[in-house]
């Protein structure tokens, strides 16, 4: 049961982005509406796609510096120590939104004063990346909450709280929907405010478990930035590898291209649901299994976990190979099949190729928890920066960018990235009796 409600909960985040990329795609815009009416387009998706890309750089570096390091640290403290844990671990997260807004607010001084010197095109991208970074805070206290409920194996109250998130903004797309107000600022902004009704509710429910205790803040904030700097730096690289071919399509051919593109890569991110809601549970469960019963608890955790995985998504990658242009249609309508009518003879491969690198991805995040459970971060940072060279290298070998190019170089980033986890584990295991984390 419990992994059940941890798919639940990652199926229920993984649904309302995807909804939330259709509605900006203009998969709901109504037959008959007033000329000049926002109903969200493949333009507007490409804007949205590359602001969200910039926004999971945010989240990862939260990620990497607050939340896996509590994640693999909450299991070694005693109940006399987890209020206090816990109040450092906010602490942290409050001090990372310091300086995510700092940094906003200079990029948007620089973005003023060189106004003049931005394209149109460009200028409607940083007026959205204004927006997504003054409410990237509620989305990182958001995350702080379910990945601190998720720590504590408190799965199945994550999974209310998703719902309750979800409830909310859906009804607020709906709304915009209804008002002919769709665009990707509009999106960002419905996401803060169902994030902020959200973190009410929980904080009314957990704001007694968190105590700020300056004696022990200051060898916890240390703890997790020794630990958690090569886990940032890995998902720092991992979201560039995400999303760069999206920024790329985006500066080398058009915002549509961007948006087309994304919106396979939507259709592929399906798998979410499942994978990301193991692996949210298997990096608490692994993190505790090493620790009670070391390489051989871990090893048949990974073996339970990783077949089952791998089993699923072989699945759904022929699903894909096979149904891939259908389930984009059906997705995100016929706007987007017009794009592939008129670039590509009609024909749709790139949700196909995307699908090939589904079980790469579903065995790197099983790695990935073993390399963090065995205090190997900088062997997975290292992981990341090979599949995002790859990847890069890949897109810059064509004079000319296409959209297909662009999901070929995500397969073999996605596998290079993947076979290097492999070794770097295989070599961690061969060495386990030398094997001690020293940050």
């Amino acid at each position: 049961m419990t992994v059940f409600w941890a798919l639940a909960a990652q199926a229920i985040i993984s649904i309302t982005r995807l909804l939330t990329t259709m509605t900006v795609g203009g998969r709901f815009a109504p037959q008959n509406v007033p000329e000049g009416a926002m109903l969200g387009s493949e333009s507007q998706l490409g804007y949205y796609s590359s602001a969200f890309g910039v926004l999971m750089i945010i989240m990862a570096l939260h990620e990497g510096l607050v939340t896996t390091p509590m994640t693999v640290f909450m299991p070694k403290q005693d109940r006399d120590n987890e209020k206090s844990f816990s109040g450092s671990m906010l602490l942290a997260s409050l001090i990372f939104i310091v300086s995510v807004v700092a940094v906003s607010i200079f990029g948007w001084i620089l973005g003023t004063v060189f106004a003049d010197q931005i394209s149109d095109k460009y200028k409607n991208v940083v007026s959205v990346l204004v927006v997504v970074a003054a409410l990237a805070p509620f989305q990182v206290l958001r995350e702080f909450a379910r990945r601190w409920m998720l720590a504590k194996l408190a799965v199945l109250q994550s999974a209310w709280l998703e719902i309750l998130f979800a409830t909310l903004f859906l009804a607020s797309l709906a709304a915009l929907v209804w008002t002919a107000n769709v665009s990707a600022i509009a999106a960002f902004t419905v996401v803060a405010i169902a994030n902020v009704v959200g973190l009410i509710v929980w904080w009314i429910f957990y704001g007694s478990e968190f105590r700020i205790v300056s004696q022990t803040s200051k060898p916890h904030l240390v703890e997790n930035f020794r630990y958690g700097r090569w886990v940032a730096g890995e998902n720092l690289c991992s979201v560039v590898t995400m999303y760069f071919c999206n920024w790329f399509l985006l500066v080398r051919i058009n915002e549509s291209a961007a948006g087309v593109f994304f919106a396979c890569f939507s259709v592929m991110l399906l798998a979410n649901p499942f994978l990301l809601g193991v692996c949210s549970l298997l990096g608490a469960r692994t993190a505790q299994e090493y620790t009670k019963g070391g390489w051989s608890a871990l090893l048949k955790t990974l073996s339970q976990y990783g077949a089952f995985v791998v089993t699923i998504l072989i699945g759904f990658s022929i699903g894909l190979w096979l149904l891939g242009p259908e389930l984009t249609n059906l997705f995100f309508g016929q706007n987007f099949q017009a794009y592939f009518d008129a670039n590509f003879g009609g024909i749709n491969w790139i949700t196909s190729v995307l699908g090939l690198a589904v079980p790469f991805l579903g065995i790197s995040f099983v790695l990935t928890t073993a390399l963090l459970a065995v205090g190997r971060p900088r062997d997975s940072f290292v992981s990341a920066i090979v599949g995002m060279v790859v990847l890069v290298g890949v897109n810059f070998c064509f004079a000319e960018p296409t959209l297909l190019t662009a999901a070929y170089s995500f397969v073999a980033a996605t596998l290079a990235n993947t076979a290097f986890r492999a070794a770097c584990l295989w070599l961690a295991w061969l060495g386990r009796e030398k094997v001690q984390f020293s940050g």
